[in-house]
């Protein structure tokens, strides 16, 4: 695997940055796809932000399914070991498939009594997806340059499994709907949640606003600088790895609603967040499903 790279760095040190491609995100407001530049990402490595190419994975991928070098026969095997029942939704289960199964790296699963191994990845304006089917010694990988080139990835393998398992055509499901409904349920449901409305706040908040303005720190996110700002809690985080833009919402008492706007591709989620005041002024910031330990001043 020659051309795979941990980091910009390496792609620089082996004269590669040619190669590079460019990660793209659909800017719905302009109808246009907008570049998303590569930067350093340490922390991700190993969860993600591998720099590769097709070729290289395909080679990954038929290792894993001949259970070949450099890994040995023992390693294969524990890497397939379901440990972990993957939750979805019922309305979400497709035909002809099985609960999905987490292993080490690998999702398994089956699809018309055969067995599916694979993990899809995601990074800002990248998609990646990996499957193999070790009883018919099958493998793919699909890479694409921009947020929705997942599904795309998705509707052509299954297009392909779907021809290699001889599926008769009046049989076969239409995965361009399927995905098509999938992401218009998801785009659908992130829209409610970034237009809910806070309710009247039925307390009012402990402290003036300004109070909770400040820096707060944690292992984890550092330093988050929060000001105010046409009324609101605000802070740019966008000049670190993984940079975002936060603005807070007030609800009721300390409660807040939290949108994280990510720096890269312009992506938003809404999560909770709660103050803790047990001081003046605030002396930390909770950010529900976010983090498991307090961000402290």
């Amino acid at each position: 695997m020659s051309n795979t790279y941990h980091d910009i760095s390496g792609i620089q040190a082996r004269n590669a940055t040619a190669l590079l491609a460019h990660g793209h995100h659909w800017d719905e407001r302009s109808e246009y796809y907008v570049k998303i530049p590569s930067i350093e990402q340490p922390e991700a490595q190993g969860a993600g932000s591998v720099f590769s190419g097709v070729n290289d994975y395909a080679k990954w991928i038929r290792a894993s399914v001949k259970r070949t070098d450099p890994l040995p026969l023992a390693v294969h095997k524990e890497l397939v070991n379901q440990r972990a029942i993957m939750h979805e939704e019922e309305e979400d289960r497709i035909p002809f498939y099985s609960q999905a199964l987490y292993a080490l790296g690998w999702v398994v699963e089956t699809y018309r009594g055969l067995t599916v191994v694979g993990h899809d990845g995601r990074v800002p304006g990248f998609n990646s997806l990996m499957r193999y089917l070790p009883e018919l010694e099958w493998d793919i990988a699909i890479f694409g340059n921009s947020n929705g080139a997942g599904d795309i990835a998705e509707i052509l393998c299954w297009h392909l499994i779907d021809g290699l398992l001889s599926v008769p055509t009046p049989e076969r499901l239409d995965w361009t709907a399927l995905q098509r409904e999938y992401h218009e349920k998801s785009k659908q449901e992130e829209k409610d949640r970034l237009q809910s409305k806070p309710l009247e706040s039925e307390f009012a908040m402990s402290v003036p606003l300004l109070q909770y303005a400040g820096k707060y720190q944690n292992a984890s996110y550092h330093d988050l600088i929060l000001e105010v700002k046409d009324g609101k809690l605000w802070a740019d985080s966008s000049v670190r790895n993984f940079g975002f833009v936060l603005s807070l919402d007030h609800v009721s008492g300390d409660t807040f609603v939290a949108e994280i706007r990510d720096f890269l591709d312009d992506g938003k989620r809404n999560v909770g967040a709660d103050s803790q005041c047990v001081q003046q002024p605030a002396s930390g910031l909770y950010f529900q499903s976010q983090l498991a330990t307090l961000i402290v001043r």
